[in-house]
Order: C-alpha cells, then structure tokens, then sequence
C-alpha cells in the first residue's frame, strides 16, 4: 500500500496548493494548525509553539508554489492504475484485497476543492436504511477535511477530523456569550460551580461526547441523502456555475437546513430523541450562511433553551422547512434555465427572488 497511500497524500498536498485561496485568511491558519497537530500527532488541546507552527505554515506554502500546477496523480493499487476520484471502484480492490478496514475517500467540497482521505473503518452499521462508515486514525487528509459526507450512497463520518473542529467550537462557543455552547457543555455535566468550562473534566470525558455528538452528524447526512426540491444534480448546477460566490453559500445553506430539519436529519433526530447537548451544540455551532438563512430556526432553538417545550419545538422547525422548500424551489428552477439560458441572466433571477428577499443582493 506504501505507493498507493504516498499518491494520495500527493494529492492531498495538490489540491491544497491549488485552492487554499478558496479559505479566508483567519479560516486557513485554523485549518492548518490542525493539519500540523494531525501530521504530528497531537491532541486538540495540545498547541505547538507559535514560532514552530509559523516557520512550518511558511514552509507549507513555499511548497504550495512549486504544485500549484501539478496534475493530480494517478493511484496505484493492484498492478493498475486509478483516476483519483474512482472512489467507489478502488474501495471495492481495497475490499477484494483483504483489506476491508480501509476507505479510500475522493470528491468536490466547498468551491469544488478536491478532497481525498484515507482512513480504517472503525464502525460500519445502518442508521435508517443508509450505510453508515466511522473512520478512525486516518493516513492520508487535506485541508478542509469535512468530517461526515456522503459518497456512493454511503454516510461517511471522520471521527479525526471532527475531534479537532469539536474541541475548537468549544473553546470558540464559551467564550463571551456563548450560552448555547455552555448549555450543550452543562448537559454532559462539563460547567463547573463557577459557571466555567471544567477543562480537565472535558478532556477526561472528550472521547464520549464525540461518540455521542457524532450521531447528530450522521443524522444530517441522512437528511442530505431525502428527496429535496432542489436535488443534488440541480446543486451541482448551481455550484459549476457560480462557485464560491453567494449563490453557491446560499443554496448550499438552504440544502444543509432542508437536511437538518428533515424528520430523519439532525434536528428530526434531535427532537424524537430529545437530545438538550445536541441541540445546543447545533445552535452554538451554526455559522455563516446557515445562520443568516435560518433566522426563524434560531428564534426557535433559542426559545426551547428557554422553555424547554419539545413538542413546540417540533412544530416551529416543520414551519421553517415549509418556507426553506420554497426557497429550493425558486433555486431549483432557476438551476433548470442554466441548460437553455447564459448563466448572467439567471444569476439576475436568482439575485431577485432569493437574495434580495434575503439582504443579501447588491444594489
């Protein structure tokens, strides 16, 4: 496998030089910190001396220079030769090969940047009729390393991954006013006398509120895989035509809450199992454009953490999906008119029944 695992961390290295630009400076500096604690094996509390993590961000992106215009490498397995994102083919070599434990993962994130992994299977089971893979310890990642997605039907979660973007949101949520955050944390009996964070009892019980946090995460690539008036063939339209701008923000934003607020997604999962540090985590943890599109949810999270009332809850989050279907709908008819219509025309469309309603258009 020593040839296989170096081209994929090849590519991994590649697809970093070619589209680290698609980060926000602040965004690219976290993200490689925890590639460097991954790389050096250290825990998400464990912080490396600022000198030695500037002179080695440095030393990543002099590097960056010389791959910027590398084509990714072919992958060898089995006396043959793969394109890297035949996933779906070399995971079935990798099976035959006697090496079940392993998942090889390739695709498009965020602005189409290539994302490649390889990690061991630590759990293999169905949620509600889906296949679901855990990967522990991984040997090969890049930068944005998403840590749950969804590949030939198959849920994905990364449990490395998400140890970092966990223990990061904590330390950034109960900071200041973060009181969902310190809600989530209460429920696992991690808020101290005074009201504080129990550092030293939340590291003693991490590995467990990752395996149950976890399971929130799935649920919402169980809501991805549902039938959504904007399917993912019209996504992708969306996303080819207008990548990294905020049509692609929006509807990607509008996709990951019509997957949260399915009865089988995160917030679904969340109510029948009246998961309180879930919901908490979830709010705490709703960033970006999300939170922007998902006002009325918030509303609603938010005065649960008040009133503790579930089956008001439920209803409030079946009247957000109502209206978020609405906006699918107006993003899925204008991703049709890009087969017949230049894609200017339909970003003015686009612009006129979901940004501006939104605040977002310009002008």
């Amino acid at each position: 496998m020593s040839s296989f695992l170096d081209a994929v961390r090849a590519n991994c290295e590649i697809s970093d030089a070619r589209d680290s630009g698609v980060f926000s400076l602040c965004t690219l500096f976290l993200r490689l910190r925890n590639l460097y604690k991954w790389l050096h094996g250290l825990e998400p509390w464990q912080e490396e001396e600022p000198p030695v993590l500037l002179d080695w961000i440095a030393q990543q992106e002099a590097s960056w220079d010389a791959l910027a215009s590398a084509d990714f490498q072919r992958l060898p397995l089995a006396g043959r030769t793969f394109d890297p994102f035949a996933a779906a083919e070399i995971n079935r070599l990798l099976g035959q090969e006697g090496r079940e434990a392993v998942f090889y993962g390739a695709g498009y994130g965020r602005s189409l940047k290539a994302v490649f992994f390889l990690g061991r299977i630590a759990a293999r089971r169905t949620v509600a009729g889906v296949e679901v893979v855990v990967l522990g310890e991984e040997a090969a990642r890049e930068l944005a390393s998403p840590f749950a997605l969804v590949q030939d039907g198959i849920v994905v979660c990364r449990r490395q991954p998400y140890r970092y973007a966990l223990w990061d949101w904590i330390q950034e949520g109960s900071a200041a006013s973060g009181r969902a955050m310190r809600y989530a944390l209460a429920q696992h009996g991690l808020i101290d006398v005074n009201g504080e964070v129990a550092v030293a009892r939340l590291r003693e019980r991490f590995e467990a509120v990752v395996d149950w946090e976890l399971e929130a995460v799935i649920r919402h690539e169980i809501g991805e895989l549902t039938a959504m008036p904007l399917d993912h063939e019209g996504f992708s339209r969306l996303v080819r035509a207008f990548a990294a701008s905020p049509v692609e923000l929006v509807a990607r934003a509008v996709r990951d809450l019509l997957a949260d607020t399915h009865p089988d997604g995160t917030l679904g999962f969340i109510v029948a199992q009246q998961r309180r540090s879930s919901l908490g985590f979830y709010l705490a943890t709703l960033d970006g454009m999300r939170r922007h599109v998902a006002g009325d949810l918030i509303a609603a999270c938010e005065r649960f953490l008040a009133h503790d009332d579930w089956d008001r809850l439920g209803r409030e989050i079946a009247r957000c999906r109502q209206w978020l279907s609405g906006l699918a709908e107006r993003l899925a008819r204008a991703a049709d008119r890009l087969a017949a219509e230049p894609a200017d025309r339909v970003r003015s469309l686009i612009e006129s029944e979901v940004l501006r309603p939104l605040g977002l258009a310009q002008g």
